[in-house]
């Protein structure tokens, strides 16, 4: 499938795992995306159940609270561009886009900007 109909994006911190498997696990096998978890250097990742083009990223390191939420934030605004801003023929495109990160003012800013762009495609 060259050109999927589902997109996806999710995006989270440690805390945010068990959500995210949850949320894997239900995706359809031919969804296309990324995941991208922002870890510390020691915690664990376990075994996630993905799609075979939904790829995961993992950027570990020192970071604080704010700092993974800006990292999850930069990363999601990054897919933003790619796949949904001033292309009007994606709008028959599904999508399937999650921020963890709690109420983090940058995954919440990234998330709004997300929904108005859907919002947009649709109307």
């Amino acid at each position: 499938m060259r050109d999927p109909r589902l997109h996806v994006f999710l995006g989270g911190e440690a805390s945010d795992l068990p959500i995210l498997a949850t949320k894997l696990a239900a995706l359809p096998s031919g969804a296309y995306g990324q995941v991208v978890l922002v870890l510390g250097p020691d915690d664990q990742l376990p075994a996630l159940p993905a799609p075979a083009r939904v790829q995961l990223h993992v950027l570990r390191g020192e970071r604080s609270a704010e700092q993974r939420a800006e990292a999850v934030a930069t990363a999601a605004l990054a897919w933003l561009r790619e796949w949904m801003i001033g292309d009007p023929a994606r709008s028959d495109r599904e999508f399937i886009i999650w921020l963890g990160c709690g109420t983090s003012a940058p995954t919440t800013a990234v998330d709004r900007l997300i929904s108005d762009s859907l919002h947009d495609a649709h109307s």
